[in-house]
């Protein structure tokens, strides 16, 4: 019988001397809660992210400009991108992306509104430039035995347009 009479003096207990121990606590708080008392036209940003605590980088001071650029970029170094039809060469792609005015894979020209902030040229490292010499008929690459076409004499080593014209494709 003695249980429930010490239960209700404890549930008395805390309906009376509880919320007056809460609110002590609450004023020892170290988050400020800007809402009490101040309009909303007051609080800028940094003074709420600050009061609720949610953001340990609200109002530093360092920079948090953002960036616009490309992190991924091969140009016709890589064969990928070359036989995809990208003619540019990582110089003319850093032009382009300083905001000059190029000439395009195309042979239009073509020119950015806006410069972009940084580029990654993400050429790959087998084959560094090999299919542009290939294209270009450089007589070294396409004369070799190991490749397997053995040019004729009357044949000329000449820039071709398109790939399945250039010499690298003729068969005796």
């Amino acid at each position: 019988m003695k249980l429930p009479v010490i239960q209700l003096v404890q549930f008395m207990f805390l309906l009376f001397v509880g919320p007056q121990l809460a609110q002590s606590q609450d004023e020892q708080r170290i988050v400020y809660d800007p809402y009490g008392d101040t309009s909303l036209e007051e609080i800028t940003p940094e003074t709420r992210a600050r009061s609720r605590g949610y953001s340990p980088y609200a109002g530093r001071d360092f920079r948090t400009r953002v960036l616009f650029g490309d992190t991924h970029n091969h140009t016709s170094n890589s064969g990928d991108a070359f036989m995809g039809g990208n003619r540019l060469t990582p110089e003319q792609s850093y032009r382009f992306t300083r905001g000059e005015e190029v000439v395009s894979s195309t042979g239009l020209p073509a020119k950015l509104s806006r410069p972009l902030d940084f580029l990654v040229i993400a050429d790959h490292a087998e084959g560094l430039g090999v299919i542009t010499e290939v294209y270009n008929g450089n007589p070294k690459f396409v004369s070799d035995p190991t490749l397997g076409v053995e040019m004729p004499p009357e044949v000329p080593m000449v820039h071709q347009e398109r790939a399945w014209s250039s010499p690298i494709w003729y068969t005796p």
